[in-house]
């Protein structure tokens, strides 16, 4: 099932240029000779639309950091997190972010493109249309809307336990008409246990697994269009 492991499947290497995409999205402006590969052309992240690709360069990272500093007219901010070297700048309606690390002689790193919201508008609310038992916390929210297979990936949890959240999906799954893929079995006392259904052209897949402060929920949905 793909979902955010789809950040891994790059698709054919391409030099990019400055300028706007057919889709709207503007291309992010590299040195000659860099590499970029996109990884979504177009997802929703928690109701933000966004556009991500991954690039490598013969560039060092300073270099490369103030290649963009001028490429954007210092019109940029700057952070560090967890050993990436992180720059944001503003395009229109689009805020751009690229983030870039040292790899071997060169440079690697990846680039967000956020559709900025309208103003007086709000992004839509997360995990609407899927069931969670009570007092459960949607941590994210990714879609493809673009993808042939309508994928869908949330990330969610809840202080009950494995087996707690197991037996609740059981039971709604089988109430909301899904068939069971797999045998959907749960031990008792079990750290994790995956869910499989199906139903009407759609796919489902819920792991559920134990963490330090409760129970972690992912669920992959695709849907044929």
């Amino acid at each position: 099932m793909r979902g955010v492991e789809r950040i891994a499947a790059a698709a054919v290497l391409a030099v990019m240029a400055g300028g706007v995409r057919a889709s709207g999205w503007p291309d992010v402006a590299m040195p000659a000779g860099a590499q970029l590969a996109e990884t979504a052309p177009r997802m929703v992240f928690n109701g933000t639309e966004m556009h991500t690709e991954v690039f490598r360069t013969d560039m060092k990272p300073d270099a490369l950091t103030a290649w963009l500093k001028q490429s954007w007219h210092d019109d940029w901010v700057r952070d560090k997190v967890n050993g990436w070297d992180v720059l944001g700048h503003k395009d229109g309606d689009y805020y751009i972010t690229v983030q870039v690390r040292p790899e071997g002689d060169g440079s690697r790193g990846d680039v967000g493109i956020t559709r900025i919201p309208p103003k007086g508008t709000r992004p839509a609310p997360i995990g609407v249309g899927f069931a969670r038992p009570a007092e459960t916390t949607v941590i994210n929210d990714i879609s493809y809307p673009d993808d042939p297979h309508n994928v869908r990936t949330l990330a969610l949890a809840n202080k009950l336990t494995v087996n707690q959240n197991s037996s609740w999906y059981r039971d709604h799954m089988a109430a909301e008409g899904w068939r069971p893929a797999e045998a959907n079995t749960c031990q008792e006392g079990a750290r994790g246990c995956v869910l499989a259904y199906e139903k009407a052209g759609r796919a489902m897949m819920i792991a559920i697994t134990a963490g330090p402060a409760g129970t972690n929920i992912v669920a992959n949905i695709a849907e044929d269009k």
